[in-house]
């Protein structure tokens, strides 16, 4: 193994960082499309009416979450369809 030197230490720093930011870029918008699909669920439990909702697939690399049929590509971050998990 090769020794750490301030170059590489501050290349792994850069790296984490930027994954980091990635991560929380993600969840940012997942989390904003939770919280309409929480609200909408709200508005019918509140108009006294069961929520009716179709299949829920979920990616697993960034948490967007669909309704019905997934897309091609996830719009958060680009990970295939056949990464989907049924919820």
């Amino acid at each position: 193994m090769r020794p750490m030197t301030e170059g590489n230490l501050k290349a792994a720093f850069a790296g984490e960082s930027q994954a980091h930011m990635r991560y929380l870029a993600f969840a940012d918008k997942a989390e904003k499309i939770h919280a309409d699909m929480y609200k909408s669920a709200k508005a019918e439990a509140d108009a006294g009416r069961d929520v009716a909702i179709g299949k829920v697939y979920i990616c697993p690399v960034c948490g967007y979450t669909v309704e019905g049929d997934t897309p091609d590509k996830c719009p958060v971050c680009g990970a295939q369809r056949k990464l989907f998990k049924e919820f």
